[in-house]
């Protein structure tokens, strides 16, 4: 008993194990990132799947215009008890088995069928379309939990970067208490700002790893590190160079393709008015009886309705509210795209701009605490100046790296709204 409980144990410790996500010791690019979580992607593989429904649907259409083929083989047995002795052969036969291939084939039918293969053809585009969508949202989450993290990395290097300095100033200051230059309450004030360093340091890595952990949900990997390999932000072309590509978005042409499709299925519907002329034919392997001489034969069916009770105009009128809305669909995506590309250009300028002014606040704020630390071993200004100067650095600094990565998040998402997918990025 004690050894099947250990088996069973082992077995489901294996299992969970098994089900780990693999860790990754190497940094990923962004497009690394987006090219793990394009493989667990639910909403891509759903969009690829309505392209298969829609694939197997074009078939079915199809095979209305084409001809069938086949075998039949039947055996009719009857009832002999009343049938008087002596009557026609093909009434005084118990069983009379028939053997036949056959073949019918539509010749007109107002052309319905072809306009809904059409239609459908649209469709499949439409649904395309849907594809080449959900892959640009899916790289949109992805790099703003990357820039996300990326952010943090680049907060945590610059809180480094200051809890160096403000030890550096402690062990200064120590020196400085030591030969009677300084009061101990320098020391203590700049420890205070140190600890508080440190601490912003320790949120920062816990925001990193919430970060982190998300991302690699979308991934399905334990990655422990990324590396930035985007350019910077450079100033965009003129609104109407993305603009003139908004009709290259997906959700653009997949309306535009839905709409296309909605009036092929119109005709398609219009074509119930029109009459229908089939032809079929036997060719009979075995037959019995009366008929056994006959070898084929061939049936031509005319059929043209005059009413059927107003089926064929509730579906044409159906068809034809299915294309209006098509066609309100295709001027809200085009709306919609054309405002997401406007607000998408003038966050970028309004972005760079910043970047510009924070470059400039950040030197002045550096140049500003080497003078302060040079002023104070002078005696011309108090410690609390010259940690005045390092907080106004700091956030400076900070302000400058976020605005960076906002930057380059914006640049790529106003790229995507021009239509380009995931696959054409550097």
């Amino acid at each position: 008993m004690k050894n099947s409980c250990s088996l069973i144990f082992l077995l489901l410790i294996s299992s969970v194990q098994a089900e780990e996500p693999r860790a990754l010791a190497e940094p990923l690019t962004l497009d690394a990132c987006y090219r793990l979580a394009l493989g667990r992607s639910e909403s891509v593989g759903l969009s690829e799947e309505d392209i298969r429904r829609g694939e197997a649907q074009y078939a079915q259409l199809r095979s209305g215009v084409l001809p069938s083929v086949g075998l039949r083989a039947t055996d009719k047995i009857q009832d002999m008890s009343g049938v008087p002795s002596g009557a026609n052969d093909s009434v005084s036969r118990r069983d009379r088995p028939e053997v036949a291939l056959y073949g019918r084939q539509a010749i007109f039918s107002g052309f319905r069928e072809f306009a809904a293969m059409r239609g459908q053809k649209a469709e499949i585009a439409a649904r395309s379309e849907a594809v080449g969508r959900a892959k640009i949202l899916l790289y949109e989450d992805v790099a703003g939990l990357f820039f996300t993290v990326a952010d943090r990395d680049r907060e945590m290097e610059s809180l480094q970067y200051l809890i160096r300095l403000s030890q550096e100033r402690i062990a200064e200051l120590k020196k400085r208490v030591a030969i009677g230059r300084s009061r101990e309450s320098e020391i203590l004030s700049t420890e205070s700002q140190n600890a508080n360093l440190e601490s912003r340091l320790e949120v920062a890595r816990g925001f990193r790893e919430a970060s982190l952990a998300v991302l690699n949900t979308f991934m399905g990997v334990q990655a422990t590190a990324i590396r930035d390999d985007r350019p910077e932000a450079a100033a965009p072309a003129p609104l109407e160079n993305y603009l003139q590509k908004m009709a290259q978005r997906p959700e653009v042409r997949e309306a535009e393709a839905r709409q296309e499709s909605r009036r092929q299925y119109i005709r398609s519907a219009r074509g119930g008015y029109s009459p229908t002329l089939d032809v079929g034919g036997n060719y009979y392997l075995k037959r019995v009886g009366a008929t056994e001489p006959v070898d084929w034969d061939i049936l031509f069916t005319l059929d043209a309705p005059f009413y059927n009770g107003g089926k064929t105009r509730s579906l044409v009128d159906l068809a034809k509210s299915e294309e209006r809305s098509a066609a309100l669909q295709v001027s809200q995506a085009r709306r919609e795209a054309e405002g997401e590309i406007r607000e998408r250009h003038r966050n970028l300028l309004s972005l760079l701009s910043q970047v510009d002014k924070l470059k400039r606040s950040a030197d002045l704020a550096e140049r500003n605490y080497m003078a302060q630390r040079n002023d104070y071993r002078l005696g011309l200004v108090n410690n609390l100046d010259v940690l005045a100067a390092l907080n106004t650095w700091q956030e400076a600094q900070l302000s400058l790296d976020t605005a960076r990565l906002a930057a380059k998040n914006v640049a790529l998402r106003l790229e995507l709204a021009t239509g380009n997918t995931p696959e054409g990025n550097p």
